[in-house]
C-alpha cells in the first residue's frame, strides 16, 4: 500500500500540497488499493471536487462490472467504519459491494455512468446499516488512457443523527423486552399491541379465554368500546379514543412514560385501571405497547355510593358539586334544569311514603330517558331534579328540552294499581352564556323553576282538590 498526498516533489504546485497547512488534512490523501497506480491528472482532478464540494471522503475507480476500487481516503474509510485491511477485506476492492442508490432499490450502473457533478447514494457501513452521501462526481484516466471515476463524498450528517438514534432505540426495545418478561410473572393477563401492523396479542394466565389470542387491534378496540368506558375527569370516553395510534404516540415519548386511566364496564360493576407501557420503537416512532388492566373495584363502589342518590340511583347533590366545579374550571358549556316536582305532597299525604318513594323512582327513570348518555341527571333532595345537558345549546332548544320534561312527567303513572298524576316545574340556565360561574348558573335556574311554579299554582289548587276527592285519573 502506498500512502501519497496529491503530488510529488518537484514543482511549486507540489511543494504547496506539502505545505503544514496541507500536512493537517493527510485524511484527504487517497490509499492505493491493490495494484492501481493513480497518476497526477486522477489526483488533480480529485483536487479540483474536493475544492468544489469541500466533501471529506474521497474514492476513486474503473467503470468495470465490479467498479473496482483504485485508491481511497482515510476520512472515506472513517465514515463508514473500517479500517484499510478490514474494508478491503469486505469489499474485495469492488465499490459495487456498499453502494445503493437508496435503501430500497438497488445501484444502478447506468445511472452512475451517465452522471456528472452533485449526486445522492447509500454506503453500507462496517455494522452493515446504511448512510446517505452526498457525492460530486468527474471524470479521469489512467496513464494507459482507461476511464475513470472519482467521488468526493459528504456523509448527510442528519442521517448519522438518525442512525445514532436507531441504535438507541434499539438498545431500548432490548430494555423493553426485559421488562416485558418480568411483567409475565406478575400479572394474570395482558395484551402486547402492535400499532402499525395492527396486531395484538392477548395473554392469558388463568385460562379466561376473555378475547381470541389475537388479531386486529382495530377490531379489538372497538370490542372494548361494546363492553367497557373510560373515565377521564368524571366523564365518559371510548377506550378506542384514548388507545388509538396518534393518541398514544402524543402521549409516550420515551420509554420512561407510562399512560394511565381508568375505566369500567358498561354496567358500572367493574372498575379496572388500565396502564400501557410503550415496549418498542421503529425509527423513532412508536410501534409496541403492553397494555395491563388492575381491577380498582372497591374503591369505585364506595365512591359511587358516596355520589349516588341511593332511592333513586341518581347523582346526588354532592356530586353535583363536583361536577359543576369541574365544568366551570374547563369552560365546558352546559345547560342546567332545575326540576320541581307538582302535586308530589298530597300522593304522600295520601297514600304515604312508600307509595312517594316509588313514585320518585319511576319519575326519576323518565327523566334518564329524556337526556343522552353524556348527560347527567341528579336528584339533589325531597322531589327536586337537576338535569344538566352536556355541550353547546340555545334558547329554542332549551325550550324544546322542557317540553319533553313536561310530556315524559306528565303522563299517568301506576304505582301499586294506582293511577298517579304529577307534574313539574322546570328553570333553565346556559353557561356560560347567562353566566360567568356555575353558581350564577345554579340560581339562575332555581329561579326560573320557580317563576314556573307560579303559573301552576291555580293548576295545581285544582288538581289537589281531584286527589281529595279521589279523582286521581283526571287532569
Amino acid at each position: 500500500m502506498d500512502v501519497f498526498g496529491f503530488g510529488k516533489s518537484g514543482t511549486a504546485v507540489e511543494e504547496h500540497y506539502q505545505s503544514p497547512e496541507m500536512q493537517q488534512q493527510q485524511k484527504h490523501a487517497l490509499m492505493e488499493v491493490g495494484n492501481h497506480k493513480l497518476n497526477e491528472h486522477t489526483k488533480w482532478v480529485l483536487t479540483d471536487a474536493l475544492s468544489r464540494n469541500d466533501p471529506v471522503g474521497t474514492v476513486a475507480g474503473y467503470y468495470d462490472e465490479a467498479l473496482s476500487i483504485a485508491g481511497v481516503s482515510g476520512y472515506f474509510l472513517e465514515d463508514l467504519g473500517f479500517s484499510y485491511e478490514e474494508f478491503l477485506q469486505a469489499t474485495g476492492g469492488s465499490f459495487r459491494k456498499i453502494v445503493r442508490d437508496t435503501p430500497v432499490f438497488p445501484f444502478s450502473m447506468e445511472k452512475f455512468r451517465k452522471e456528472r457533478g452533485k449526486g445522492r447514494y447509500c454506503l453500507i457501513t462496517r455494522k452493515g446499516t446504511l448512510i446517505s452521501v452526498g457525492t460530486f462526481k468527474e471524470e479521469s484516466t489512467d496513464d494507459e488512457g482507461r476511464p475513470m471515476w472519482v467521488l468526493a463524498v459528504r456523509v448527510i450528517m442528519e442521517e448519522m443523527e438518525a442512525e445514532a438514534e436507531r441504535q438507541r432505540m434499539r438498545r431500548e426495545n432490548q430494555a423493553m423486552d426485559q421488562l416485558l418478561q418480568g411483567v409475565t410473572r406478575m400479572v394474570e393477563n395482558f395484551v402486547v399491541c402492535d400499532v402499525c401492523q395492527d396486531r395484538y396479542e392477548f395473554y392469558d394466565m388463568d385460562n379466561r379465554a376473555d378475547y381470541a389470542p389475537g388479531g386486529s387491534y382495530r377490531d379489538f378496540l372497538l370490542r372494548l368500546d361494546t363492553g367497557y368506558v373510560a373515565l377521564i375527569n368524571g366523564e365518559n370516553v371510548t377506550m378506542s379514543n384514548l388507545l388509538s395510534v396518534d393518541h398514544l404516540r402524543e402521549v409516550l415519548r420515551t420509554e420512561k412514560d407510562i399512560y394511565k386511566f381508568e375505566f369500567c364496564s358498561m354496567d358500572k360493576r367493574r372498575f379496572k385501571v388500565l396502564s400501557v407501557i410503550p415496549v418498542e420503537w421503529t425509527e423513532g416512532e412508536l410501534t409496541r405497547v403492553l397494555l395491563i388492566s388492575q381491577d380498582v373495584g372497591q374503591k369505585y363502589e364506595l365512591e359511587n355510593l358516596a355520589n349516588t342518590d341511593s332511592l333513586t340511583n341518581l347523582f346526588n347533590e354532592r356530586y353535583l358539586v363536583k361536577a359543576l366545579e369541574r365544568m366551570e374550571k374547563r369552560r365546558q358549556s352546559f345547560t342546567m334544569f332545575y326540576l320541581d316536582l307538582d302535586l308530589f305532597k298530597p300522593v304522600n299525604d295520601s297514600y304515604g311514603h312508600s307509595v312517594g318513594d316509588q313514585l320518585l323512582r319511576a319519575v326519576a327513570g323518565r327523566l334518564k330517558n329524556c337526556i343522552r348518555s353524556a348527560d347527567l341527571a341528579f336528584r339533589i333532595g325531597g322531589d327536586e331534579f337537576v338535569l344538566i345537558l352536556v355541550g353547546d345549546t340555545n334558547v329554542n332548544l332549551c325550550q324544546t328540552m322542557v317540553q319533553r320534561i313536561r310530556d315524559a312527567v306528565g303522563q299517568p303513572f301506576d304505582i301499586s294499581g294506582r293511577c298517579i298524576c304529577v307534574d313539574v316545574s322546570c328553570g333553565y340556565a346556559i353557561f356560560p352564556q347567562e353566566g360567568n360561574t356555575a353558581e350564577e348558573i345554579r340560581i339562575l335556574a332555581d329561579k326560573r323553576m320557580y317563576r314556573d311554579k307560579e303559573h301552576h299554582e291555580e293548576r295545581e289548587r285544582v288538581l289537589q282538590e281531584r286527589y281529595r276527592s279521589g279523582q286521581m285519573d283526571l287532569r
